[in-house]
């Protein structure tokens, strides 16, 4: 019996990893373009909306 249960909660927190894994792969997009309009909206404040060449 305690193989049984050791096996269940590997299959419950490999479950668990895969779950965070792929909803963080998912989110990924969604950070990085968040991070780039920060820096674009503080980059337009600093320069007034004016892209220089």
């Amino acid at each position: 019996m305690k193989q049984k249960k050791k096996a269940q909660e590997f299959l419950v927190y490999a479950t668990l990893i895969a779950v965070i894994a792929v909803i963080l792969v998912l989110m990924s997009s969604y950070i990085s373009r968040r991070i780039t309009g920060l820096y674009q909206s503080a980059g337009d404040g600093i320069g007034g909306g004016e892209i220089k060449d």
